[in-house]
């Protein structure tokens, strides 16, 4: 079988958020095949198998411990190695089949040296923290300081907790060396993957732009006590900030970048824009690059 080894949200090799791709053309792999995959190459992974309906192909994704219904950062990984394989022309847009419903990816450039653009889901506010709840979590991340909005749960295909701070100062001073059970604990009492953070940056480096979030995220029930660079809670992030209006809207929208990636130094950045559609619900296109590191065949 097929792999590829890329490195998403980033065109330097060994930045950004690495996925395993598995091409499933013949092989039929049970859940557990594809859990032990991860595990043997310590990586989240996308998995592609021909279309089950209307979709042209579908992408099915896995840690070491857990299917998982959408991942952003395999999505554009596996679109990539599609791309860098020939198995896809660039410059249309496809319709990818998740367990999270059929995402649009619009795939622009050539070869691998390709942009993807992810189409994601409206987002759904499933739930705003109590006073408490919220003291709960910010006591758990072992901070001092109060988050500037709401906690809200937000899916656009997975789910997650969104938890804005004051400054990025708050983002860098957790140590999920001793927060990882208390973000299990948490993850499992509210039903998320995890717990994203992120806060808004004024500095030299954010001048010029329209909006720019310095972000990290934690889902130890996932086996990823951090994640480098996340996809589909980027998109939820959109949908929160277009809500709570941290994010200059014109009349087509707005468009902020997103840094994230203190895990480990794999730095990477996605540009994420919001719209209101026709049903007045918040939506966001997550857009980024990605890298092919390695290439071979593997025996399940």
């Amino acid at each position: 079988m097929d792999f590829f080894i890329v490195d998403a949200f980033t065109d330097t090799p060994f930045q950004g958020n690495p996925a395993g791709i598995f091409f499933e053309d013949d092989a039929a792999l049970s859940d557990e095949q594809r859990m032990r995959l991860c595990a043997e190459m310590s990586l989240e992974s996308a998995f592609i198998l021909p279309a089950s309906g209307e979709a042209d192909l579908r992408m099915r994704y896995y840690t070491a411990v857990m299917e998982i219904p959408f991942c952003g950062h395999a999505t554009v990984a596996g679109m990539t190695a599609l791309a860098a394989s020939g198995r896809i022309s660039p410059d249309r847009t496809y319709r990818v089949e998740t367990n999270a419903g059929i995402l649009p990816v619009t795939v622009t450039g050539q070869g691998d040296k390709v942009a993807i653009t992810l189409n994601q889901r409206p987002g759904q506010f499933l739930k705003e923290l109590s006073a408490a709840e919220v003291e709960e979590v910010t006591a758990a991340l072992r901070l001092t300081r109060p988050a500037q909005y709401p906690l809200r749960v937000v899916s656009t295909g997975s789910p997650w907790l969104l938890y804005q701070a004051l400054e990025p100062a708050v983002v860098d001073s957790i140590d999920p060396r001793i927060c990882s059970d208390a973000i299990i604990e948490i993850s499992k009492r509210h039903d998320v993957l995890g717990v994203y953070i992120f806060a808004m940056r004024t500095d030299g480096a954010a001048r010029g732009e329209n909006g720019h979030i310095w972000s990290r995220c934690f889902c130890p029930i996932a086996d990823l006590p951090e994640d480098p660079v996340t996809g589909s809670a980027l998109g939820c992030v959109g949908c929160y900030l277009g809500a709570y209006g941290d994010i200059t809207l014109s009349s087509s929208g707005g468009v902020f970048r997103a840094t994230q990636g203190f895990a480990g130094r794999r730095w990477g950045s996605a540009y994420v824009a919001i719209i209101k559609n026709e049903k007045d619900e918040w939506q966001a296109f997550v857009t980024g690059s990605a890298i092919v590191t390695a290439k071979g065949e593997i025996f399940p």
